[in-house]
């Protein structure tokens, strides 16, 4: 993200969408139990955060069109790769939509 925003552009108070049931990991000195999701091209020369809809409430959770069930503990996620399985079919659409496996990414807003 460093490479790809400023300082000022990544500020407090920005919404972006956050997977946050991941076990604590070291990054650049610091502990994270999340990962911000992005959207990038193919060439990785531009990237773009993915936002929330205006109006979505913060720390309100993502739900993906026809799926339902509740979130996996930070365990249970390591522990059965669900991260290396689901990345690889996480998509935005022409329209810079999230998807997952043609299912739409949203919110209640």
């Amino acid at each position: 993200l460093r490479a790809s925003y400023t300082e000022e552009e990544f500020k407090a108070g920005r919404k972006v969408c956050v997977v946050t049931n991941l076990k604590p990991a070291k990054m650049a000195g610091f502990e994270s139990c999340g990962m911000v999701l992005c959207a990038a091209n193919a060439e990785h020369t531009k990237v773009e955060l993915l936002e929330p809809p205006e109006g979505a409430a913060v720390g309100e959770r993502v739900v993906i069109d026809g799926l339902d069930g509740e979130p996996l503990p930070p365990n249970q996620v390591a522990k059965k790769s669900i991260l290396k399985n689901v990345l690889p079919d996480l998509k935005t659409d022409g329209a810079g939509v999230a998807t997952w496996k043609g299912g739409v990414l949203k919110t209640s807003a």
